[in-house]
């Protein structure tokens, strides 16, 4: 399903994209290759780590396995991009350039 998703669902909050055309040419930091994401502990101390979120219906998204955050119903069936400031604690969601929400985050 992933892979469908991914591979054929244009977007128009991508510019009418499929997932893996807007992401083709972006510039990607993953994590070390021992991650063991189902922990979601990366236990960094400074740095940005960024997310890509679907908004659900409801207009939440869920961050990692424990974080999850209400952004607003206005953006259900939108991506956002997520990022914590992992030295700040604080995380600020971004929906089309634009940040919508901002909120404390102890990760």
């Amino acid at each position: 399903m992933e892979t469908t998703i991914n591979t054929t669902h244009r977007l128009s909050t991508l510019q009418g994209k499929t997932p893996q055309e807007f992401t083709a040419h972006a510039r990607l930091h993953f994590p070390p290759a021992h991650y063991d994401w189902r922990t979601r502990d990366l236990r960094l101390v400074k740095g940005n780590v960024t997310f890509i979120r679907f908004v659900r219906k409801s207009g939440r998204i869920t961050l990692t396995a424990k974080d999850k955050f209400f952004i607003g119903k206005r953006y259900k069936w939108h991506y956002v991009l997520a990022v914590v400031d992992v030295a700040k604690k604080r995380l600020d969601v971004f929906c089309q350039g634009k940040r919508i929400r901002s909120f404390d985050y102890r990760g």
